[in-house]
């Protein structure tokens, strides 16, 4: 006896792709020619990344240009520089940062 209410759900052909999870940053500088923020996660070169303020006031498109990482209150994070590309309609938030916030330590 079938328990299910529902066919399932199956794919003909599989998706390629990758997900990213947002995370919270703080920004370390903001200029006309990009951005630079401090993450826990380190940055990929080439990864376009779209940077928003948690009170959706700014929305960004951005392009990870370096990543390096630094210690700070004991623990190693990353300086991660963006710089800016043109805003895509189908670019979601990956990032949510909070004005003045400061990197958290456990």
């Amino acid at each position: 006896m079938n328990r299910r209410h529902f066919p399932r759900f199956a794919l003909s052909k599989p998706w390629a792709g990758e997900a990213r999870i947002a995370s919270d940053v703080v920004v370390d500088e903001l200029g006309d020619d990009g951005v630079a923020i401090v993450s826990r996660q380190p940055g990929r070169l080439g990864e376009p990344l779209t940077l928003a303020l948690s009170s959706g006031q700014l929305l960004l498109s951005l392009r990870v240009a370096s990543s390096t990482p630094m210690l700070f209150a004991g623990e190693i994070l990353h300086r991660i520089r963006l710089s800016r590309e043109p805003l895509s309609e189908s670019a979601a938030p990956v990032a949510v940062i909070s004005p003045g916030a400061q990197p958290e330590t456990t």
